[in-house]
């Protein structure tokens, strides 16, 4: 299977190839924390992951694209677990109504500082409490001191709220069994279709998703259209 975060041959530059791995390995660990299970792409996904990096897709409207049909899938449990294949259609969608990159952009400052305020505004439980302290905290220091390049600032706040993510499913330990048990209820109607492997895995993507949905402010999409939304174009 094709490694995604191991760029082709045929890129010579040192510094595409440094880009080229650092912006799959984004995508990679967003996607795999999203749905859990096995910590690669597929080699479809990783060719198509490939094609969209070398044709400019920025890399942020990837992976609100990922959020974009996760939230769609949410409202209606399918067999197959959600993949870059199932996002072609909205990174089509992103690109075409002009919300990718028109033209390089700079990110106006604000954006990311009122998200952190309603973020740290968030109702939680108090074990949970610290990690969203460090995101809002992580979001304020990128709106001041953070890249002026609207998708390297992205970047940088996304994959922060990826860590978030990561680290409240690590944090909940204790209710884990649970979660699974709940996410397995509401399946039951596909386990007849789904064995072994595919029905775990399926399992921990629903579990994992019903945990992201207690936090709508802390994904790709949000992130990336608050920094749309205020960005400008550069300057020559």
């Amino acid at each position: 299977m094709y490694d995604c975060a191991t760029p082709p041959p045929e890129i010579r530059s040192d510094d595409a190839l440094q880009l080229l791995a650092s912006q799959a390995e984004d995508v990679r660990a967003y996607l795999v924390n999203l749905r859990g299970g096995a910590p690669f792409l597929s080699g479809a996904d990783s060719q198509l992951l490939l094609n969209w990096l070398s044709d400019g897709v920025p890399v942020p409207v990837i992976l609100a694209s990922i959020d974009r049909v996760a939230v769609r899938r949410r409202k209606r449990r399918t067999r197959g677990r959600i993949s870059l294949h199932a996002c072609r259609g909205e990174v089509r969608r992103m690109m075409g109504r002009g919300r990718a990159r028109p033209a390089p952009r700079r990110s106006a400052p604000g954006g990311l500082a009122r998200l952190a305020i309603q973020i740290a505004a968030l109702t939680i439980a108090p074990v949970l409490a610290p990690h969203r302290d460090a995101l809002a905290d992580e979001l304020s220091k990128l709106d001041k001191d953070g890249p002026a390049d609207l998708e390297d600032r992205a970047r940088q706040a996304i994959t922060a709220s990826r860590r978030f993510h990561e680290s409240v499913w690590e944090t909940l330990t204790d209710q884990r069994q649970a979660l699974l048990d709940d996410a397995a209820a509401e399946l039951e109607p596909l386990k007849t279709l789904l064995k072994g492997t595919a029905w775990a895995a399926a399992v921990e993507e629903v579990a994992r998703d019903r945990v992201r949905a207690r936090f709508p402010l802390v994904s790709a999409q949000v992130i990336w259209d608050r920094l749309q939304d205020g960005s400008t174009p550069s300057k020559p």
